[in-house]
């Protein structure tokens, strides 16, 4: 929990440090460019299809099951998935510069800056990829601290370069040489931690294994769809406020978003703890374990509205003096507005979090996917609906859409939520491990909760009979 509250810290700290300046010497408009052409970034890690998570989880099974060589498949058949997607989008993006500028609605005068900054973005992306890649493979070597870590340094890293380069008036290239930099700092600090944790050459191109990628994307693929439905919040956001509002309100809805997003993932750091003891409830399968997982979530529930609640009020009545002392001359009327109203998409969010934690654990992960949905899909039909309309659209408005569709997601959580309570304390049955989630083996039953599938690498595991892999099992923890 405490390398999780670092990174919550430093994202804090980066983003406190850096807007002033930002907006200081770049001005409003200038920095919304830069915001706008960061959705290419944004959108181009679509490309990583969920793969970073899937090391992470791969990558742990392999490590439990002593499989050296199997680490070594994973990570070189995922970075070189990887480095074609990347390759692919930086292709595309280069052949679609125009369109692309003409989508983002970039005022004319813009253009031409922009048109230089979206190809460089495009091969950053790339490079994006494989430091995440890195940074998951640390992960699931069993050393997410010093991942966190890492990552926190690269993230106070990007401010640093950026002000200093600002102060020596580079401009707008600023902030993609800092970024860039960050990176950089995160790539190499990654191998490093990795190299003393894995000895010998963990990438190399004679370990691709099409059996490796198929699981790679396989398990990719669902990640990727929740993280492409909880993307159209943010950047669809910006790029109507962009066509239909203007430039200058994009750093409004940013800076407000920044700030409520940040608040809320510091309570999420201390709330996720709870997460394994509700798993190790549930799994126990005792008759009161139903009722020591409703005690585990009011429990989490009681800390939100007595902690989190208060200071989510405080932040809401001092939100023009804040803002004021924060951003100097950056400061704009509108923010303080926008601030509050995300505060509370925020809060709302923060509230469910403790049943998404307990349905996690039961293993109904389609729940989250069936959120995401309901509010990507409630936050486009509205705005489209006010567009189409005709209603003048203000930065304000959006913030009240986004609240709208939080608080569809937040009540569709809340019903499940009741419903697996109810289930789980109507029959002891519904302890069991959903069909989705069960193993069957060649050997006929169905593998038990507590035992956990770790195949071996057929090409190097030596436990096979007639030249077929035979599934080795282990005990949990």
């Amino acid at each position: 929990m405490a390398s999780g509250l670092v990174v919550t810290a430093a994202n804090t700290i980066a983003g406190l440090v850096a807007y002033p300046f930002y907006l200081s010497y770049l001005g409003a408009e200038t920095y919304g460019l830069w915001l706008v052409l960061s959705v290419v970034l944004t959108f181009s890690l679509i490309g990583m299809l969920g793969i970073p998570d899937a090391i992470v989880k791969l990558v742990s099974e392999a490590q439990g099951d002593g499989n050296s060589c199997g680490i070594n498949r994973c990570v070189s058949t995922a970075l070189l998935i990887l480095c074609a997607m990347g390759l692919a989008i930086v292709v595309i993006v280069f052949a679609l510069r125009r369109p692309i500028v003409s989508i983002l609605g970039v005022a004319p005068l813009q253009s031409t800056r922009a048109l230089c900054y979206v190809p460089l973005i495009a091969v950053l992306s790339m490079y994006v990829f494989i430091v995440e890649a890195h940074n998951a493979v640390l992960s699931g070597l069993g050393r997410m601290d010093q991942a966190n870590y890492v990552r926190s340094i690269g993230r106070l890293t990007m401010p640093a370069v950026c002000i200093a380069l600002l102060a020596l008036g580079f401009g707008l290239k600023s902030l993609l040489i800092g970024n860039a930099t960050g990176y950089v700092v995160t790539h190499i600090a990654s191998a490093i931690c990795i190299h003393r944790l894995h000895r010998g050459r963990l990438i190399q191109i004679r370990y691709w294994d099409r059996k490796w990628a198929g699981r790679i994307l396989g398990f990719g693929g669902a990640v990727s769809a929740m993280s492409l439905l909880n993307m159209l919040l943010d950047p669809f956001n910006k790029l109507i406020l962009t066509r239909c509002v203007g430039l200058q309100t994009v750093p409004v809805y940013e800076i407000s978003c920044r700030l409520s997003q940040q608040l809320r993932s510091l309570f999420q750091t201390i709330l996720r703890a709870l997460l394994p003891e509700i798993s190790r409830e549930y799994g126990s399968r005792t008759p009161d374990a139903v009722e020591r997982i409703r005690k585990l979530n009011w429990r989490s529930v009681r800390l939100v509205i007595t902690v989190a609640l208060p200071v989510y009020i405080l932040l809401m009545f001092v939100a023009t003096p804040l803002l004021k002392a924060w951003l100097g001359n950056g400061y704009m009327e509108a923010m303080p507005g926008m601030l509050r109203i995300l505060l509370m998409a925020s809060f709302l969010c923060l509230l469910a979090t403790p049943i998404a934690f307990v349905l996690l654990a039961m293993g109904w992960v389609r729940f989250g996917l069936y959120t995401s949905v309901i509010q990507a899909v409630t936050n486009v039909v509205i705005l489209i609906g006010v567009l189409t309309a005709g209603i003048p659209l203000s930065v304000h408005l959006v913030g009240w859409i986004t609240l709208a569709a939080m608080a569809a997601a937040d009540i569709y959580m809340f019903i499940c939520g009741r419903i697996a309570f109810r289930r789980l304390h109507g029959s002891q049955q519904e302890l069991e491990v959903p069909k989705s989630y069960s193993v069957r083996t060649a050997f006929g039953p169905k593998v038990p909760a507590s035992v956990r599938l770790c195949p071996s690498d057929v090409k190097d595991s030596s436990r096979t009979a007639q030249g077929s892999e035979i599934p080795s099992y282990q005990e949990k923890g």
